[in-house]
């Protein structure tokens, strides 16, 4: 066996890659129900793509939808035509494919640069991440702008390594992801590469390079890509269109998030990306540490470039900043948001691997960081255990079915780190924090998950379902906020009320005289206000209460 993986080295890793992408991807992609609000919002608007043919239009429960770039939604409508049915995982295949894909190429990528073994490691870090495998079973947008953004990043770099005949090839692949990058989320796909590029060249010393004819042919295809959509969106909503997507999406919500209430502070992503890119993050603080007092000494002797591979470590380190310094300065902030560093950040620590197995560097820190995580692991398990015994009842019920999957999982977790602690083989201590993460991502993805939808968007669901079982019946959602689950099963366009108000409920009931129509409130509101619930109850009969929300119908 040994033999054949040293003859088949490069067969072997791929082989491993897709193995492992099979288990952390696709295994189980639809074993859980569609999450609201992003997942939920943006697979109705897919599917009603699919049933009314209309691939250009984004709408949303009937309203014309300026906030993104169609691809996400062209890529999920063709799963879910192909497939010819339209559930959880026809909706995120697409997502977990791209994910794949970008795996995969990221271990080409560093097979290119420095050497087969070092791009099974970074590639398997960037596969392993937490936040890396939890976002690739939710049918976002985010995961496309990292796959683009990594995808033209990587093609850049290659224009500065590669033999000089397929300098050109490379530009164009640069180009041509950019703009199927801005057709997956906008401008931002664009405006990065773009900076980082120049950031790097300038470092480098390399500026001439966009003095390069390829640049204008780039910039052609580059314009054939993200112009037919645009320019059928300026022709269908003129102005309005630049407002919305440009000035309100891009520009605005860049600078200003109080309109839309997502306003954090400047350190916010620092633990966002620590407990995201778990198990690898302690490493990750003392590979920086390190990494700073190396550059340090480097800058003091000269700063020379000698080989790819410090050119790529200096390459993902810029790329890794800005991305980070960029979104850190947003007025908007959302924890998916940080994700296009992962694949940077996954370089800078396949290095770090790379070195202990190769040059024995970081035995110590790699022992003593391995026995910390598996300690907090075990302490997980304790304090979870003992959390457990004081949880309210109505909690317990809901958790009670992974409880002990996930408390003993993390033990042994722990234990399994604590026996690796100490092992002289390097690949051997690695292929036990991919172990762990195929038992934290079966526990988070597809148990976790199923307990939050059980807590109210399954009873949201239930409804929809009721619903749509009567022939033209209206739904009403009632003083709560948009919560696109309601649309799974009832593809007509719900009434959305979001604050209290009675005398536009009272005119849809009027005006849905005919038909039988669904209200679903939400329970907390009942028991808040007397008045509130008499005034429900007055115009509407119950038909079914569940734990957080209830469904009336008019009588």
């Amino acid at each position: 066996m040994l033999e054949f993986f040293k003859k088949h080295t490069n067969f072997c890793y791929v082989a491993i890659l897709i193995l492992l992408c099979m288990l952390f991807l696709f295994l189980g992609l639809g074993s859980f129900p569609l999450i609201d609000v992003d997942e939920t919002r943006y697979a109705t608007m897919a599917r009603d793509m699919v049933l009314t043919g209309d691939w250009n239009d984004l709408m949303l429960n009937g309203v014309p939808f300026l906030e993104k770039p169609p691809l996400y939604f062209w890529l999920v409508a063709s799963s879910i035509s192909a497939f010819g049915k339209f559930t959880p995982f026809t909706v995120r295949f697409p997502i977990a494919l791209m994910s794949f894909v970008l795996v995969l190429i990221t271990y080409f990528f560093g097979k290119r640069v420095v050497s087969e073994k070092f791009g099974f490691y970074t590639a398997s870090i960037l596969l392993a991440s937490f936040f890396f495998l939890m976002l690739s079973h939710i049918a976002i947008l985010d995961s496309l702008l990292m796959v683009f953004i990594a995808l033209a990043l990587y093609s850049g770099f290659m224009t500065t390594v590669c033999k000089p005949e397929n300098k050109k090839w490379f530009w164009l692949g640069f180009y041509v992801a950019l703009g199927v990058g801005v057709l997956a989320k906008g401008i931002l796909a664009c405006g990065i590469p773009f900076v980082i590029m120049f950031l790097y060249l300038l470092c480098t010393k390399n500026l001439k390079q966009i003095l390069n004819p390829i640049h204008l042919l780039g910039i052609l295809v580059f314009f054939l890509i993200v112009t037919p959509w645009h320019y059928l969106m300026h022709k269908n909503y003129g102005t309005f269109f630049w407002i919305e997507y440009f000035v309100r999406h891009h520009f605005a919500r860049f600078l200003n998030s109080e309109t839309i209430g997502r306003e954090r502070p400047f350190l916010y992503f620092i633990p966002v990306f620590f407990a995201g890119f778990m198990p690898w993050m302690l490493l990750f603080v003392d590979m920086l540490v390190d990494g700073i007092r190396k550059g340090v000494n480097k800058i003091k002797t000269g700063f020379v470039l000698e080989n790819d591979t410090q050119r790529l470590v200096l390459f993902a380190t810029i790329s890794f900043t800005f991305i980070f310094l960029l979104f850190s300065i947003a007025s908007t902030k959302l924890p998916t948001y940080i994700l296009p560093t992962f694949p940077f950040a996954a370089i800078l620590m396949g290095y770090y691997w790379y070195n202990a197995d190769e040059n024995a560097e970081h035995t110590r820190p790699l022992n003593v960081l391995t026995l910390t995580l598996a300690t907090i692991f075990i302490l997980m398990a304790i304090v979870g255990s003992v959390v457990c015994m004081f949880l309210p009842p109505e909690i317990l019920s809901h958790i009670e079915k992974v409880q002990i999957l996930i408390l003993v999982g993390f033990a042994l977790s722990g234990m399994l780190l604590t026996l690796k602690s100490n092992y002289k083989k390097v690949m051997s201590l690695f292929s036990s924090y991919l172990i762990i993460m195929i038992f934290i991502t079966t526990a988070t993805v597809t148990k976790v998950t199923n307990i939050m939808y059980m807590t109210g968007e399954n009873e949201l669901v239930n409804y929809s379902t009721i619903s749509a079982s009567i022939p033209d019946a209206k739904l009403i959602t009632f003083d709560f906020a948009v919560k696109p689950s309601v649309k799974i099963n009832y593809e007509e366009n719900v009434d959305f009320l979001t604050d209290t108000e009675f005398q536009r409920l009272d005119r849809l009931l009027k005006i849905y005289d005919k038909n039988t129509v669904f209200v679903i409130v939400k329970n907390k509101n009942m028991k808040s206000d007397e008045q509130y619930a008499k005034m429900i109850e007055s115009k509407l009969d119950l038909v079914h209460k569940g734990y957080k929300y209830s469904l009336y119908v008019k009588p």
